[in-house]
């Protein structure tokens, strides 16, 4: 049953963690071509996540097989969904890395400071 629950959990967490980046990103990016992305980026990782949470819920029919695996009835696979989720997962972690990254190198700033910018935000690649 923990398993169960914290299969929905993580995906929840993740989703808000990505949710959180982008709209301090909306904060700090006022171009309105930033904004789009941005704000298509946060559609896209919000649906996803209901979508995810919705399918941990029932993945399997009834629920309950899910932790009872002697019960009658049928679970989709598991390992296929996760695999989807990694490859959902690093593909909008890289577009919400490198969101930041153009518009800092058309800040007017010295190289010296656009380089620590681009340290501090390629510290999410961690």
């Amino acid at each position: 049953k923990l398993h169960y629950s914290f299969q929905i959990s993580y995906k929840m967490a993740v989703a808000f963690n990505k949710i959180s980046i982008l709209l301090l990103y909306l904060r700090i990016m006022p171009q309105q071509l930033y904004r789009y992305a941005i704000f298509s980026l946060l559609t896209f990782c919000s649906l996803f996540a209901f979508a995810t949470s919705i399918a941990g819920i029932f993945q399997c029919i009834p629920v309950d097989k899910a932790w009872n695996k002697k019960k009658k009835g049928h679970c989709y696979n598991l390992v296929d969904a996760w695999y989807a989720n990694a490859v959902f997962s690093i593909v909008t972690d890289f577009l919400i890395l490198f969101l930041p990254m153009h518009m800092v190198y058309n800040l007017q700033r010295d190289v010296r400071e656009k380089l620590l910018l681009y340290a501090v935000f390629g510290l999410g690649i961690l």
